[in-house]
């Protein structure tokens, strides 16, 4: 199809320069199609839209996609070339031959294949391993969209996998059992908690949906910290020096998350804030704890503190 393709854009050169004459005067004149655009809708009608061919050219298209995406090579430069045709049919700069001919069932097919494999990998992978999978396929189906379909299309494949493969699963995949969002917090996966926060923050919710979990395990942990155990009498300078000084241990936790894994995401500097309000608030002993641990760091003194903790 590629070689009748240029064969015919060859010969119509030649005849729309045969009929130069009357392409200026009486096509002009009459506002009719001019003749290169004609032999386009002929090319289209005759030859592209002949049902076979239309429906082979379809299966075809669709199967090189199929099969690159399952790891065999392809002919690239040919798809490029069929999808420029495509793209040259439509008149005045227009997709409508590409979209109907191509790029719906295209992308029809690409969320039936997406759909599929989110249920294949998210029974055999931990979330981390999902996660980055899910980041290898954006890049691939980017890079092919570059490469030989039009830019156009670009966004709208990487819509298609990011909704089957993230949005539809986000809470499947922050409450996976040992690997999900809470156990990332617990063992401090800053790498896992930046790569899932970059990936849902590409679909609508996605952010608030991480917000909810961490906010959740953040608050069960602070009510941990400020409960008071009763009947146990502790001295009461030791005991505020370490309830002090646990929850600054948590918040320079938090904060790491934020700068490493957050990148300082005012979403979610407002959430851990008031989550720590919120706690810190629980016990109404917090501010005389704060104030014996101001005393008993003045009575050692500050050496070893950087300014940044003295503050």
């Amino acid at each position: 199809l590629n070689l009748v393709w240029n064969e015919h854009q060859t010969a119509m050169v030649m005849i729309r320069d045969i009929l130069m004459y009357m392409d200026r005067v009486y096509v002009q004149g009459n506002e009719e199609l001019s003749v290169y655009d004609l032999g386009l809708v002929l090319y289209k009608d005759e030859v592209l839209h002949h049902a076979p061919v239309r429906e082979h050219l379809k299966s075809l298209l669709l199967d090189m996609v199929d099969r690159e995406r399952k790891g065999e090579l392809v002919d690239r430069g040919a798809v490029q070339n069929t999808c420029k045709m495509l793209m040259a049919l439509g008149l005045n700069s227009r997709r409508d031959v590409y979209e109907e001919d191509f790029e719906k069932p295209f992308l029809r097919m690409s969320r039936e294949f997406y759909k599929a494999e989110s249920q294949k990998l998210l029974a055999e992978n931990s979330a981390p391993v999902y996660l980055r999978k899910v980041e290898t396929r954006l890049t691939e189906e980017v890079e092919r969209a570059r490469h030989y379909l039009d830019p156009s299309t670009e966004t709208r494949i990487t819509k298609v996998v990011e909704d089957e493969l993230i949005k539809e699963h986000m809470v499947s995949i922050i409450e996976m059992e040992n690997s999900g969002v809470v156990h990332m917090l617990k063992n401090s996966r800053i790498t896992d908690l930046a790569c899932m926060y970059k990936l849902f923050s590409r679909v609508d919710g996605g952010i608030p949906c991480i917000i909810q979990y961490l906010s959740s395990y953040l608050k069960e942990t602070g009510r941990g910290m400020v409960s008071e155990e009763p009947g146990i009498e502790n001295s009461p300078g030791r005991n505020a020096v370490t309830y002090v000084q646990n929850l600054l241990d948590l918040r320079d936790q938090y904060n790491m998350f934020l700068d490493k894994s957050f990148s300082n995401d005012p979403l979610f500097k407002h959430a851990i804030g008031q989550d720590f309000e919120y706690f810190i608030n629980l016990n109404d002993k917090s501010p005389e704890y704060l104030s014996l641990f101001i005393d008993e760091l003045l009575k050692r003194g500050v050496k070893g503190y950087s300014e940044q903790e003295v503050e």
